[in-house]
């Protein structure tokens, strides 16, 4: 007890999160104003016609502005050199691996000792443990507010070439895949001891010894519940605070000069330059790139499946207050499948279609 006691608060201590790799720039949130616009490059130089179609625009589009081909222009130059930077990012920190270490030590000695009464103490201490110490600390970590600020004891102190609002990020988003990190562990750990004690335990007399133990165990195992609560409250913090505000500013900022009510010329011009899909997809692309590469794939998933969830409620929101023409009824529906695609094509879930499906009716 006292072995587990005190490694597990070394493993939180010596947790090297203030010195991980690749987190000196500052996630951008998608909220500058300055945002990109038409042909010319300049702000509103479209004609006010576009609501989005020509989907052979819009995998031109996505050729040119997020492949990595030599012949993209300069802005997708710079972007794959931010890529690379990106791809060196450190998601997780030591404190996982060192817990889970201490824990599957302690486990397995009261494993061999092939008695229930050990396993049993064991897993409640084990218990006792990861909730005190382990998640109160990382669920604290998850749960600051986006974009604040860390105290200059903590991760700036430690990391002089990173501002403490990279900082503060950093300890969110580092303490949310330590939780999900943390719930695979477990799991692991747990069904690993499980064949241990069917195989080791063969010849224990008591048959009741073996069921203690495995229930012990399956304790354990079922407190990964607890991990997988802790991070669903930071990750719907997240998604509140930076990807729901994200969201909004990237359908503001898309629909800006762009209307439903279309001649045919308009009509034609829009199918030729599609200003909506066009914006829509630089400006998605720019949050969910940052978060891809510092989110374990679990976690980057749940945060997409909100992004998606929070466009179909605010685009709904939005679209009920526009003017439609025929043409522009046509335009908005060839817009919704489009973006669809664009994000069952970023690994949205297969529930993409039901999110989207009144928006499409709306259309009709």
């Amino acid at each position: 007890i006292f072995f587990v006691n005190r490694s597990a608060a070394k493993a939180m201590l010596l947790d090297d999160t203030d010195m991980l790799p690749g987190w000196d720039e500052v996630i951008n949130d998608g909220s500058d104003p300055s945002f990109s616009a038409g042909r010319s490059g300049k702000p509103g130089a479209s004609t006010a016609a576009s609501g989005a179609a020509g989907s052979g625009a819009v995998k031109s589009l996505w050729a040119s502005k997020l492949s990595a081909g030599g012949s993209a222009p300069t802005p997708a130059k710079t972007s794959k050199l931010a890529s690379t930077a990106l791809e060196h990012i450190a998601t997780t920190s030591s404190c996982v691996e060192d817990m889970f270490f201490v824990i599957k030590t302690a486990l397995e000695h009261a494993i061999s000792t092939q008695q229930p009464t050990a396993a049993e103490t064991v897993c409640q201490l084990i218990i006792n443990v990861l909730n005190s110490v382990f998640i109160s600390a990382l669920e604290a970590r998850a749960l600051a507010k986006w974009n604040s600020t860390l105290p200059s004891s903590s991760a700036v102190s430690a990391s002089p070439a990173i501002g403490p609002q990279a900082a503060s990020q950093r300890s969110i988003l580092v303490s949310l895949n330590n939780l999900d990190l943390a719930d695979a562990y477990l799991q692991r750990i747990a069904e690993s001891l499980r064949m241990r004690i069917g195989t080791e335990w063969q010849r224990v007399p008591h048959k009741g010894f073996i069921d203690r133990a495995v229930k012990a165990l399956d304790t354990v195992a079922a407190f990964s519940a607890r991990l997988v609560h802790a991070k669903q409250r930071s990750l719907e913090q997240l998604g509140l605070q930076l990807v729901k505000p994200w969201v909004r500013t990237v359908l503001q900022q898309s629909y800006r000069d762009i209307k439903y009510v279309l001649t045919d010329e308009e009509f034609n011009d829009v199918q030729n330059d599609n200003l909506f899909q066009k914006r829509f997809v630089i400006k998605f692309s720019q949050l969910t790139r940052q978060l891809k590469c510092r989110l374990t794939p679990a976690n980057f998933q749940s945060v997409l499946d909100f992004a998606t969830s929070s466009l179909a409620a605010d685009w709904e929101r939005a679209i009920r207050q526009s003017k439609f023409n025929m043409l522009g009824g046509i335009m908005f529906e060839k817009d919704v499948r489009e973006i669809q695609r664009y994000l069952e094509e970023q690994g949205s879930g297969s529930s993409l279609r039901m999110k989207y499906a009144r928006l499409v009716q709306m259309a009709d």
